[in-house]
């Protein structure tokens, strides 16, 4: 055909190559979705990514979260759950957030509450010294209702304080991702959890300091110490372009 044994030979030996690497990447493919390898792989990753190697933690929450959990597939026997192969930046970063700022939105609450209160003694110890002053009247003022709010919204922690301690006590339970009992209980148990937690977060006027003061609560490892780094380089961020805007 060219002219050339050699050529032709040559050619003929690329294109079998070539053949049998597609049927070897095809046959590599069939397996590694039938036993899930790519889910069981990013499953270990991400236990370790979040320090929880016995998936009773961080892990357990983020699969259990509805973002996540949602691009989970059953298996055909309907015991467990197949780990998803891939899970979208944008899905983990949300979900992660969701989860730390849900949980320690009760917390920072108490906290906020007990620092109104020390703002609004403050406040009237000022305007005790000039009570005729318009601008100390209105510092009080503002300040007491900042309290207000902060001894309405107190009324839902213990609620959501009991939600999360009765998840606590579920996590332990589940030492083995197949465990769906357990972890349909957990699942549940979470988005009580979160559906009242959240209400709570998207009250706070300092969404970020909520999640740096849960982070900072998380045990010593490399979770905690990169997620702090970019809670800081955010605040840095947004400094930075506060100070262009004006």
């Amino acid at each position: 055909m060219f002219g050339s044994s050699v050529l032709e030979v040559a050619i003929g030996v690329v294109f079998i190559y070539l053949l049998v690497s597609l049927i070897c990447t095809a046959v590599n493919e069939m397996f590694a979705s039938i036993i899930n390898r790519r889910g069981e792989n990013l499953f270990e990753g991400i236990k370790n990514l979040l320090n929880d190697p016995t998936f009773t933690g961080l892990a357990q929450k983020l699969y259990n979260h509805g973002l996540v959990d949602g691009i989970s597939q059953a298996s055909k026997n309907n015991k467990s759950n197949r780990h998803p192969s891939y899970i979208a930046s944008r899905t983990f970063a949300l979900a992660l957030l969701d989860i730390i700022s849900s949980q320690s939105a009760a917390e920072s609450w108490k906290d906020l509450a007990e620092q109104r209160k020390l703002d609004l003694d403050a406040a009237k110890a000022r305007l005790d010294t000039k009570p005729t002053d318009t601008e100390f009247q209105k510092i009080f003022n503002d300040t007491q209702t900042a309290l207000t709010k902060a001894q309405q919204i107190l009324t839902k922690v213990d609620a959501v304080k009991q939600a999360y301690e009765e998840l606590e006590l579920v996590t332990p339970k589940v030492k083995n991702p197949k465990d769906i009992g357990n972890l349909k209980l957990a699942r549940d148990k979470l988005e009580k959890a979160l559906t009242l937690g959240r209400v709570l977060a998207a009250e706070l006027p300092d969404p970020l300091g909520n999640i740096q003061k849960a982070v900072i609560n998380f045990p010593d490892g490399h979770t905690k110490q990169t997620l702090l780094v970019l809670i800081n380089k955010t605040k840095r961020d947004a400094t930075l372009a506060a100070k262009e805007i004006i």
